[in-house]
């Protein structure tokens, strides 16, 4: 059986409005603006990391307390956004959203990095230094599974 061409142009298009998620990738969706966001977090928190280790100084340690303090609420925050989300595709018969599940795992990487900066700065164990580095590792693998 051989549908007209006009027909078999129909068809096509129905099932491309009825099943988004198999078109195209989305370029301009949430997660674009989630990316977007993560990839400038991940590179405030790898500054914060580095100055964190050369501060030597307590005028030095305490604005970068404070900064660490705020970064730190950020990444919280996007990790609820990215998790919240995920979960109202789930509610909706979604399959998981694997760019937010990554997104979210990311800001836990870099929640572990910023805390290990500031209790560096805090004790002056290099063991912390080795925390945040290896955290931030994970945190840069996760930025190109992102991408």
């Amino acid at each position: 059986m051989r549908l007209p061409l006009h027909r078999l142009v129909t068809v096509l298009l129905l099932f491309l409005i009825a099943h988004p998620a198999t078109a195209l990738p989305q370029q301009d969706g949430p997660d674009t603006v989630y990316r977007s966001e993560y990839f400038e977090l991940h590179s405030k928190v790898r500054s914060l990391m580095h100055r964190a280790f050369n501060a030597t100084t307590d005028e030095q340690r305490m604005p970068i307390a404070e900064q660490q303090l705020l970064l730190t609420r950020r990444v919280h925050a996007l990790g609820e956004e990215v998790d919240r989300a995920n979960l109202e595709g789930l509610k909706r018969g979604e399959p998981p959203n694997k760019p937010l599940l990554l997104i979210s795992q990311g800001c836990y990487m870099m929640d572990a990095t910023l805390s290990a900066a500031e209790n560096y700065m805090d004790a002056g164990d290099s063991i912390f230094v080795i925390v945040a580095k290896e955290s931030d590792g994970l945190a840069d693998k996760l930025s190109s599974a992102i991408q």
